[in-house]
């Protein structure tokens, strides 16, 4: 027989072998890691980038996620996470936040199928971490620099 050893908790009902995942975003550290983040850059994006957008960012999608930065310093949503369009109720509340930016948003140019989107959020809710977050960003912000195909509804 062949078992799987790990974190993960496993249930048996009847034949049928049920494994429960440990998602990293759902774990302690990772959340406050990630609050902490979420309120230290939106502080710094505030009176950085907000102005800017304010000025100049009426028509571009992109610079109108700006206007969210409130939101996220509130807690009410994240820099990154699952798209703010993507409103299947599957795995929501293992999946954190909606945020501004993420792997879905940062590949949606590609036209992603739902089931696409789906694994980019599952993908994400299971190796949540700071470094993750901090090369998203950096990703959103170079399709927005160098391809200005970035489309984040």
């Amino acid at each position: 027989k062949d078992f799987i050893m790990g974190k993960s908790a496993l249930d048996k009902i009847e034949d049928i072998y049920l494994m429960q995942i440990e998602y990293n975003i759902n774990k302690k550290i990772n959340i406050f890691t990630k609050r902490i983040f979420d309120i230290l850059f939106g502080v710094i994006c505030i009176f950085t980038v907000y102005p800017v957008a304010f000025i100049g960012g009426k028509n571009n999608k992109f610079l109108r996620k700006i206007y969210y930065i409130p939101s996220v310093i509130k807690g009410e949503l994240s820099f990154v996470g699952k798209p703010t369009w993507d409103k299947s109720s599957i795995g929501k509340r293992f999946l954190g936040k909606n945020g501004l930016t993420g792997l879905a948003q940062i590949n949606y140019y590609k036209n992603l199928s739902l089931d696409e989107v789906e694994y980019y959020n599952f993908y994400y809710a299971k190796n949540q971490s700071l470094l993750l977050d901090i090369e998203v960003i950096l990703k959103t912000i170079s399709l927005f620099i160098f391809r200005k195909r970035l489309t984040i509804e």
